[in-house]
């Protein structure tokens, strides 16, 4: 009978965890911001290419938020 109240304390501790909220460990966030000059893509001879113009004048607001958005773009359809 011991037995059989260990176990049945085991499976109702065991139980109740599972609906105790999961402990929030420190989260830090940085930004890795590089300027749009120094991205992966950006050759020697030819540096940042934008011939258009997009970056500045593009409707995201800032060059960098601009450059973001075209990358992520670029990268959903596999370019």
């Amino acid at each position: 009978m011991a037995r059989f109240s260990t176990l049945l304390a085991f499976c109702l501790a065991a139980g109740a965890s599972a609906f105790s909220p999961a402990s929030q460990g420190v989260q830090t966030t940085s930004l890795s911001a590089k300027p749009v000059n120094q991205e992966i893509g950006v050759q020697a001879p030819v540096g940042f290419f934008d011939p258009l113009g997009l970056i500045k004048s593009g409707p995201y607001g800032s060059p960098e938020e601009n450059f973001r958005h075209y990358r992520s773009v670029e990268v959903k359809h596999g370019r």
